[in-house]
């Protein structure tokens, strides 16, 4: 529930911009990130910037060594300058994507965000070195609560 300015650079890092739906490589892994879709506030989790959403990420490791994938330290959504970084909202139970994927696996899950209603977005994946996969996406792409 905390944001902070962005202090990173396109020029320190090697980035791949994809559309939701679409697959980009960073490091070893592949990564593709579907649709968000709105998280409804409940008596225990209140947003503070505007809507809760949580991304559908599916994460494939290609390479020859385990990744440990944390959605506090690989994940964030940008909107301008501001960053917004993963949050736990308590009606979004689903699996958290967080812990190890072996190579040669693929292990699917969400992250949840608290981010304002209006707007475009960058959802970026940090890998482990100066490469990441930035998806954009805008209000119209998320989709409602079910």
């Amino acid at each position: 529930m905390r944001s902070l300015i962005k202090k990173k650079t396109d020029k320190f890092y090697n980035t791949v911009t994809k559309k939701l739906g679409e697959t980009a490589n960073v490091d070893d892994l592949t990564i593709k990130v579907d649709s968000p879709q709105v998280v409804p506030d409940d008596e225990l989790s209140k947003n503070k910037n505007g809507q809760f959403i949580k991304m559908n990420i599916t994460i494939e490791n290609k390479g020859k060594k385990n990744h440990k994938i944390s959605e506090l330290l690989h994940f964030d959504i940008q909107k301008g300058d501001t960053q917004y970084f993963a949050t736990v909202v308590s009606g979004a139970t689903e699996n958290h994507l967080n812990g190890n994927i072996s190579p040669g696996k693929k292990q699917s899950g969400i992250a949840t965000f608290d981010i304002p209603k209006e707007g475009d977005f960058k959802f970026e994946f940090s890998g482990f070195s100066k490469n990441r996969g930035v998806w954009t996406f805008t209000q119209d792409d998320i989709q409602p609560a079910q």
